[in-house]
């Protein structure tokens, strides 16, 4: 009997030890919002939504894993796509116009989305076909690294998000370093224009942590009350007199399109010039010519291609160095943008970045 209670014993320890070596197998994540995720296994397939998501599919090197992804997405990065495939299949326009029929034919590991999107509807129509929905909002600086982590572990490309995330933090560790030693009373405010004229970011917007992570004080960083008939935190209709009144030390400005180019969100390239001509224009308003950053030419023009790139560390790069030049001498955001295109397949681009002259 002893000798029965023994060998089931150890049976019993086998059966425990094989039960925590599976569950450590398991590769286990939290998103976005919070909700726990396991899988058995690496996934293979994804439909991904939000052009920032897909970055970070691309950063990891699991491109070749996304088999759906929005139209907004192609319209905006067409060079991601080539290698991809024919399996590639647009599954709506964007993160609010989605296309839950074909999702289910696709039948993908895992969906990702924005918290931008209507994912609550998307996760309730997908449950019935055992199909999940992660939230990944790598549209936000301050947690872009912890989606890159996510999507490399569940696609089994870790060691490639790490590698993403070192080139990543070795390009901003100056900046983040020397914002930090910055005293308040000595940091610069900073107008940004984003969307449409007279439009601003708030506090809870990935454009206003971009403007506070390079040292910048947002002139409507006190908002926080919206009227939403003026828009939401990314792009925020404000009054203009308020802007003449503030005064700020600088002045931002996200292009979306010129007058030779409608949409800048795309890499395209640019006349000699283009985006200088967009910031005289952009300034020559009412009022404007007694602005102290228009006097003193502190106007700061991005393409929106570069505002958005890499979750907007290669804007807090240039914004820092245009707020801060003494301090940042030794800073390269021309580099970081040229490493970040080559690292991502593109090819040089210039002409994105300008000053009012």
């Amino acid at each position: 009997m002893k000798r029965i209670l023994s060998v089931l014993l150890i049976f019993s320890l086998l059966l425990a030890a094989v039960a925590i070596a599976e569950a450590d197998e398991q590769i286990s994540v939290v998103d976005g919002i919070g909700r726990e995720f396991a899988f058995d296994q690496p996934i293979r397939t994804a439909v991904v939504y939000d052009r920032y998501n897909t970055e970070v599919f691309r950063a990891v090197g699991a491109s070749g894993i996304m088999i759906g992804v929005d139209q907004d997405c192609i319209d905006t990065y067409p060079q991601y796509w080539d290698g991809v495939g024919d399996a590639l299949k647009v599954v709506g326009q964007s993160c609010t116009d989605y296309n839950v029929e074909l999702i289910a034919q696709l039948q993908p590991d895992a969906v990702f989305m924005s918290s931008l999107g209507e994912y609550e509807s998307v996760t309730e129509q997908l449950a019935q076909f055992g199909i999940p929905v992660i939230i990944i909002n790598a549209w936000i600086p301050d947690e872009y690294y912890d989606y890159i982590r996510l999507v490399g572990r569940v696609t089994g490309h870790e060691a490639q998000g790490e590698a993403f995330i070192a080139f990543c933090e070795n390009m901003m560790q100056t900046v983040e370093t020397r914002v930090a030693e910055i005293p308040e009373a000595e940091r610069k405010t900073v107008y940004f224009e984003n969307g449409g004229e007279y439009k601003t970011c708030l506090p809870g917007s990935g454009w206003h942590n971009m403007i506070v992570n390079a040292g910048g004080i947002n002139i409507f960083g006190d908002i926080t009350e919206l009227d939403s008939s003026k828009g939401g935190t990314s792009s925020y209709l404000v009054d203009p007199e308020a802007i003449l009144m503030a005064d700020p030390d600088v002045i931002i400005d996200n292009v979306y399109s010129t007058q030779i180019h409608g949409a800048l969100e795309m890499f395209v390239d640019l006349e000699e010039g283009e985006l200088a001509g967009e910031l005289e224009r952009f300034v020559d308003r009412p009022g404007w010519d007694q602005l102290s950053a228009v006097q003193s030419g502190q106007v700061l023009g991005f393409t929106s291609f570069v505002g958005n790139a890499n979750s907007k560390l290669i804007a807090i790069a240039y914004i820092a160095k245009f707020l801060y030049p003494e301090i940042f001498q030794d800073l390269d955001p021309d580099a970081c943008l040229s490493q970040w295109l080559n690292y991502m397949g593109f090819d040089p681009l210039e002409g994105h970045i300008a000053r009012l002259r």
